[in-house]
């Protein structure tokens, strides 16, 4: 015997129902929950904020009141067609609609970004300001373990023809190589280095091939990306900014993270490293600033950069 709840639902959805069934006004009634949902939690960040949500299709809205979106401030759409993202009727009716492009800036099991496989020129010489073979005992045990697998791999490539370890065996041979390296003490035991130990855990990670996401090279060869107007919108302006760089000043990578996960190290050159990565973002924010200018037409350009840093007491000049 049918519930009286259910009995009233359908009568009251009698005509829903019949247009998309019980599972069309399921979902419809879960998106509706989600919606009232999400304006509650969005406005208990901040009790001087007052939204609303609208069960309706953006294109149908615009359709049937152009000027509907220019009522707000901020509009936060999901599940948008690509023909409304891509409209460039829609994006001019309404420039205050959050456009339907979400970057995950902290995704999970992200690997860490060391380019110890391509080290741009800084980070390379860097690498080479550390002699390994004629460190006192708490230097050598405090070196971080990403500089002790630049090093060995840079006598790796000496005796490889410059090939990284890809196979099983080839990383197992080069954890040996950077187990040799370890302290020995006057009775020919290895010392306990930790920051050794660390390298050799972290040698599957530490060599992952420096590449350009599938996912961004498609974004890159977006015709929204590659055909730059005055109505396109933010997201695809930095996508050709970004573009821009990983072609020229990137020489064809990616910006670097500028980030180092923690490690057994002494403050200094833990501080010293994480600065060097750092600074080389830095200067890709910087380009990447430059490259708007020239694609909006807005700005003209300045010839050269000069930064200083305090830390090292040097200074270079750089061209843009």
């Amino acid at each position: 015997m049918a519930q009286p709840d259910k009995l009233l639902k359908e009568q009251k959805y009698d005509r829903q129902l019949r247009l998309w069934g019980d599972h069309g006004q399921e979902a419809l009634e879960s998106a509706h929950n989600r919606a009232e949902a999400a304006v509650e939690f969005l406005q208990e960040l901040n009790n001087d904020v007052s939204g609303n949500f609208v069960e309706e299709s953006p294109e149908n809205l615009l359709d049937s009141d152009p000027s509907f979106f220019c009522r707000f401030t901020v509009v936060v759409a999901t599940q948008l067609p690509e023909s409304v993202c891509r409209s460039s009727d829609h994006l001019r009716i309404s420039n205050t609609v959050a456009y339907c492009h979400i970057i995950e800036s902290h995704p999970d099991n992200a690997l860490e970004d060391l380019r110890l496989d391509k080290p741009f020129p800084e980070l390379r010489e860097h690498f080479q300001s550390y002699d390994l073979d004629h460190m006192e005992k708490k230097d050598h045990s405090h070196t971080p373990w990403i500089v002790i697998v630049a090093k060995y791999l840079a006598q790796w490539y000496s005796e490889t023809n410059g090939r990284i370890p890809k196979t099983y065996k080839e990383k197992e041979d080069f954890r040996d190589l950077i187990r040799q390296g370890i302290l020995k003490n006057e009775n020919g035991m290895p010392e306990d280095e930790e920051n050794f130990e660390e390298a050799i855990k972290n040698v599957n990670t530490a060599l992952n091939t420096t590449q350009i996401p599938s996912n961004i090279e498609d974004i890159f060869n977006d015709d929204c990306c590659i055909n730059i107007t005055k109505q396109t919108p933010p997201f695809w302006i930095l996508a050709r900014a970004l573009k821009e760089f990983v072609t020229k000043e990137g020489q064809g990578n990616l910006p670097v993270r500028g980030t180092i996960p923690d490690m057994i190290a002494d403050s200094g050159k833990y501080i010293k490293l994480q600065n060097v990565l750092a600074f080389f973002l830095l200067f890709a924010g910087a380009a990447a600033q430059e490259v708007i200018k020239i694609v909006t037409k807005q700005f003209v350009i300045f010839n050269n950069t000069y930064i200083y840093s305090g830390m090292s007491q040097t200074s270079a000049t750089y061209q843009l």
